[in-house]
C-alpha cells in the first residue's frame, strides 16, 4: 500500500479463482527422450493500466500435452477478475512463455507470447503467436526451427529445454518486441536465439542476424589422448581452436591460421596438458565464435 521504505505500508493479499483452471505440465516429447517441463509458476507477465496479463507453463487438459496458460487480470483496482486461456501446439507440445505488450493506443491489451515448442519429429525450437484486442490468439509462427534433440544430461531421458524465454517491449517502436528463447543446436546443445517481432499489421526484417555457423565435432568423447576436431571452415580467412574450462578460462590455443581449402578440416591435439575433467572445444572463425562442445578428458 506504499513505498518500500515507509514503516506504515503494509501487504495486502487477495485470492481470486480464475475461470480456467490450469495444471502441472508434463514433460514434453523430443525426438530423442524428452524435456522437463516442470515450473507450473506465472513465468512472466506485464502491468497496464487496471490489468494484469500472465503466462506460464501448464497441461492441457483434453490432450495431455505441455501447453501454455495466458491469464488476464482485469479490473485490478476493484474486482479483479481472471480470464485464463490454455493454448495448445497442434502437434506440438509448448514450454517456458514469455509475454510482451504490442499495443498502439489507449485500451489497446494485444500482445506477442513467445514459447519452446518440441515434438517426437520436431527438434526443439522457439515459436511465437499474436494476441489480439478482441481476445483471439493467432495460430503459432516458427522463431526458429531447432537442428537437432537436445542431448546435454548423460544418462538420463528428461533434458532441460533450453528453458526460460524472455520477451521485451521496444519503447521507441510501439508494436515491436525483442525475444529470445532456446532451440536444439546441431550438437546436441541447447542454445540461445534472439528475434526481433512485430504485430501483424508492422512489418520488421525477415533475415537471420547471425553469422555464417560451423557444425563441429569433436570425438572420441570422453577422450584419453587425443581429441580430433571435424568442422565445416567455409570460407572464413582464418580458424582458430581454443580449449577453455567450465569457467571460459582459456587453457590451450591450436591451428591460428587460414585453413588449407574451404570447407572441411580435421584437426587433432594432445590431452596431455589437461587433467581428467569437462572442457569446451570452441571453433572461432576469423575471431568470433562459431560453434563449441564439450569434450570430457578421462584418464586412468
Amino acid at each position: 500500500t506504499g513505498k518500500q521504505g515507509d514503516p506504515n505500508t503494509t501487504i495486502e493479499v487477495d485470492v481470486r479463482k480464475a475461470d480456467q483452471a490450469y495444471g502441472v505440465p508434463p514433460n514434453a516429447i523430443q525426438t530423442n527422450g524428452t524435456l522437463a517441463t516442470n515450473d507450473a509458476r506465472v513465468l512472466d507477465a506485464f502491468l497496464l493500466d487496471d490489468q494484469i496479463q500472465f503466462v506460464g507453463n501448464t497441461v492441457d487438459f483434453n490432450t495431455g500435452q505441455a501447453a501454455i496458460y495466458h491469464g488476464i487480470i482485469d479490473n485490478l483496482s476493484t474486482t479483479r477478475d481472471i480470464t485464463g486461456y490454455i493454448v495448445n501446439g497442434g502437434a506440438d507440445d509448448l514450454g517456458y512463455p514469455s509475454i510482451a505488450y504490442t499495443g498502439l493506443e489507449a485500451g489497446d491489451e494485444d500482445a506477442i507470447i513467445v514459447a519452446s515448442h518440441s515434438s517426437a519429429t520436431r527438434f526443439p525450437g522457439c515459436s511465437a503467436l499474436y494476441f489480439d484486442n478482441d481476445r483471439n490468439h493467432s495460430e503459432l509462427v516458427t522463431i526458429k526451427e531447432g537442428l537437432n534433440y537436445i542431448g546435454n544430461i548423460p544418462n538420463t531421458e528428461d533434458e532441460r529445454w533450453g528453458d526460460y524465454s524472455g520477451n521485451q517491449r521496444k519503447y521507441d517502436e510501439p508494436g515491436t518486441v525483442w525475444a529470445v528463447s532456446s532451440f536444439g543446436e546441431s550438437n546436441t546443445d541447447n542454445d540461445t536465439w534472439i528475434g526481433q517481432l512485430a504485430r501483424p499489421d508492422l512489418n520488421v526484417a525477415t533475415a537471420e542476424v547471425e553469422e555464417e555457423q560451423l557444425s563441429l565435432l569433436a570425438f572420441p568423447n570422453p577422450a584419453r589422448e587425443l581429441v580430433t576436431v571435424e568442422f565445416d571452415a567455409g570460407q572464413a580467412e582464418r580458424v582458430r581452436i581454443l580449449v577453455t574450462d567450465l569457467t571460459g578460462k582459456p587453457l590451450a590455443s591450436f591451428m591460428d591460421d587460414k585453413p588449407k581449402k574451404p570447407g572441411k578440416a580435421v584437426f587433432s591435439f594432445s590431452t596431455d596438458p589437461l587433467a581428467t575433467g569437462v572442457y569446451f572445444v570452441t571453433v572461432l572463425a576469423d575471431e568470433k565464435v562459431i560453434a563449441s562442445q564439450k569434450v570430457v578428458v578421462q584418464k586412468d
